[in-house]
């Protein structure tokens, strides 16, 4: 902040969560236990979400790669940045799908 100055309030704030079909009834991530999530290769999130909740990430290079295994059946949603995933959910392509839990480890973003 003394090198830079930042446009307040906020741009905007994210954090990770999990798309998820609307078949699987979430409302809590301890359910999430043991499950296998797809995730992106090297995504921020993915190493404190396993570690805090247990997940069995099935990561991959590119979302293409996501999204396909998540239709196969290899996962049962995908990690990913809430942004983005509501991004996702306002295609309907995706509105079989829903973010039922609570974002983890929301941090604000700014315009410098």
């Amino acid at each position: 902040r003394q090198v830079v100055g930042f446009v307040h309030p906020n741009y905007y704030s994210s954090g990770y969560n999990i798309l998820l079909p609307k078949k699987v009834k979430a409302t809590k991530w301890d359910e999430m236990t043991g499950q296998t999530i797809c995730a992106i290769q090297g995504a921020w999130y993915n190493k404190p979400a396993q570690e805090k909740f247990k997940l069995e990430l099935l990561a991959f290079a590119g979302t293409a790669e996501v999204e396909s295994a998540l239709q196969q059946g290899r996962c049962i949603g995908v990690l990913s940045d809430d942004n983005l995933i509501n991004v996702q959910l306002a295609d309907p392509k995706w509105a079989d799908y829903y973010m039922p839990l609570p974002t983890q480890d929301d941090a604000p973003w700014g315009i410098a």
